[in-house]
């Protein structure tokens, strides 16, 4: 689901790492004294007005926290050129978001479930990522072109076979890419896999974390190689568009955009891991603006790929036309959510739903374009979405109070009769 940015302790799973997967996130202690001199040494700002915006900032319509202050580089002030600070939402204020435009969770457990929502998804025709096979010792249904791998034997089986590679693999309802894994090939005679970035790792061990962290669930896909320009900045790695979509009263509309592209050792896009850049999106022509790598203290800007040394600001996107629509399109079928954020890879034969998430992270967007995502336009659509949610409570207690009167009047005419 969501690549949340933020780093929050009771938004990070506490399990154990794995030899092989990531499926937690490690958490480090906020160094705030020190970071608090080095922003007054260096931007200006003083500990009062710091103290000043935390403040402010945490009771505001946005709850930021401390970490989030500085990870949003709200203190610094010239590079903000004048956004309003108010208007940058925390993972506080995200949650409540949610909770408020997708009140109605009529789609919530598909959309959670990436087997469910690619199926749903590529039933109504959308370009999905097919899933020929899936680890799981739970799940049981007949038929379909999905093949459920019940043991580790037979999800050992898959993974010898060499027409499933390049492959990539995660769990049904990971967050964060945390449970990812790409793979070039298997050497059948060493059981060693080749990762995407050249490793070498055991397929028992792959198998040993599958089957211990994911027997809920683990999806097993043919990898899906990018736009040959894609390819010539980050590699055959698929660097995905983050494509938020609102749903008001007028129709389906792009909340905001920014572009996730690998680096370094990572195979999967996600910005919160070290190395990944995030790129900022003209919603009308694709092309790409500032690029930054980290957050904080730690972010730079970036005018070249760290990889291939390619240039990435001013590039223009393929397809870009083509993903916006797609992303509008496939909104309609949810039509009781209000917000959903689209995963969309950019290839050579189009654009393809990567997964949708209804819990988006919008700390992403605001990082990429420097402003908070509670600008006029969001603003208005939210007060829509609560007066809708009103109106729906106040219909569906009306409903409540009209059958517990007609249940007395039969109970009442009931006992009349006898």
């Amino acid at each position: 689901m969501r690549d949340l940015v933020t780093v929050q302790a009771k938004a990070v799973p506490a399990e154990p790492a794995a030899d092989v997967l990531t499926i937690a996130r490690t958490q480090a202690e906020l160094p705030l004294p020190m970071m608090m001199r080095k922003v007054a040494a260096d931007y200006g700002t003083s500990f009062n007005q710091m103290l000043a915006d935390i403040v402010r900032l945490g009771f505001g319509p946005g709850k930021v926290s401390v970490e989030e202050y500085f990870n949003l580089r709200l203190f610094d002030t010239a590079a903000l050129a004048g956004a309003d600070k108010r208007a940058f939402v925390g993972f506080d204020g995200m949650r409540r978001i949610w909770e408020e435009v997708n009140h109605d969770r009529t789609w919530c457990a598909v959309l959670t479930d990436k087997l469910a929502s690619t199926t749903l998804l590529g039933g109504y025709g959308f370009p999905v990522i097919p899933i020929p096979a899936i680890y799981s010792q739970t799940l049981s249904f007949p038929g379909g072109t999905t093949q459920i791998l019940r043991s580790p034997d037979a999800l050992r089986a898959h993974m010898l076979d060499p027409t499933h590679y390049p492959m990539f693999g995660k769990p049904t309802d990971s967050l964060q890419s945390l449970g990812s894994a790409s793979f070039d090939g298997l050497d059948a005679e060493t059981g060693m896999l080749t990762t995407v970035d050249g490793r070498a790792v055991l397929l028992d061990e792959f198998i040993a974390d599958v089957t211990t962290h994911y027997a809920g669930g683990y999806l097993l896909q043919k990898r899906l190689s990018p736009h040959a320009a894609i390819r010539a900045i980050c590699g055959d790695r698929l660097a995905t568009v983050r494509i938020v979509t609102i749903n008001p009263k007028s129709g389906p509309q792009i909340l905001r955009a920014c572009w996730k592209i690998p680096a370094g050792p990572n195979a999967a896009d996600n910005f919160w891991r070290p190395g990944n850049l995030l790129g900022t999106i003209d919603l009308e022509t694709g092309r790409i603006g500032r690029v930054v790598s980290g957050v904080g203290l730690k972010q730079s800007e970036r005018l070249t790929h760290p990889d291939t040394g390619s240039v990435i600001e001013g590039f223009e996107l393929p397809v870009w036309a083509e993903a916006k629509a797609l992303a509008l399109d496939a909104m309609k079928v949810f039509q009781q959510m209000g917000m959903i954020g689209w995963d969309i890879a950019l290839t050579d034969n189009g654009p393809v739903i990567v997964e949708p998430n209804w819990t988006p992270d919008l700390a992403l967007p605001q990082i990429a374009d420097r402003r908070g995502v509670l600008d006029d336009q969001f603003r208005g659509f939210l007060a829509e979405r609560t007066c809708e949610a009103a109106r729906q409570l106040k219909s569906v207690r009306r409903d409540l109070r009209k059958e517990h009167r007609d249940n007395a009047q039969r109970v009442i005419a009931g006992a009349a009769k006898g």
